[in-house]
């Protein structure tokens, strides 16, 4: 399930997310439900439904493509709106 899903357990449940062609989907379950065990069991038939129903998520591959207001030229390179310029990798 990793693979085609984020799934992270917190105190109270799981929370599930995927992303496929730019849309998210996310679902939140709770211990609640049944207990830890239950619950897991159900993120995994909800994953396993929704792999079927959206398919596999994409990733892309090769360099990432410049924003169009990106002033610098140089991906990662930005300036702030109070004239600094900063990098983030």
């Amino acid at each position: 399930m990793a693979k085609i899903a984020n799934i992270s357990r917190g105190t109270q449940g799981w929370t599930v997310r995927m992303v496929s062609d730019g849309i998210e989907y996310s679902r939140y379950f709770r211990f609640t439900d049944g207990g830890i065990r239950k619950s897991l069991a159900s993120v995994k038939r909800w994953c396993e439904k929704l792999l079927r129903d959206v398919g596999e998520r994409r990733r892309t591959t090769g360099p990432r493509k410049k924003a169009p207001n990106n002033s610098s030229r140089v991906n990662g390179v930005s300036r702030s709106k109070s004239s600094q310029w900063f990098a983030i990798w």
